[in-house]
């Protein structure tokens, strides 16, 4: 399973957009989405964001559990793939020319289903 995070190599400031989503999980890459109207984007999650479990995919982003499944949202903004060469791999960067970029600072909201 694989996360991107900002402490990865890739940071930014704060950005005034909404980033939202299912959380879903890849079996086939192994890479995690954000799923929105049909959409998957590969997502860069807030500083400190970690694996709790792969059975059932779980992370823990600023003291949220995030089941795969449950919808997500928090400050941050979406950006070219291009920006992520050597973070994000090919094979990760979903079905739309997008990568979902949470604030470094940034609180989850959760949603279950």
């Amino acid at each position: 399973m694989r996360i991107w995070l900002h402490e990865s190599g890739f940071a930014t400031g704060g950005e005034d957009a909404e980033v939202l989503g299912a959380m879903i999980y890849d079996l086939s890459t192994r890479c995690m989405y954000l799923e929105l109207d049909g959409r998957t984007y590969p997502v860069v999650w807030p500083t400190g964001t970690r694996i709790e479990s792969s059975d059932p995919i779980t992370i823990k982003a600023k003291g949220q559990l995030i089941v795969e499944g449950d919808f997500v949202m928090g400050g941050g903004g979406y950006h070219r793939p291009d920006r992520f060469d050597g973070l994000i791999p090919d094979g990760c960067h979903g079905t739309t020319s997008e990568v979902a970029v949470f604030n470094p600072d940034s609180q989850v909201e959760v949603t279950r289903p």
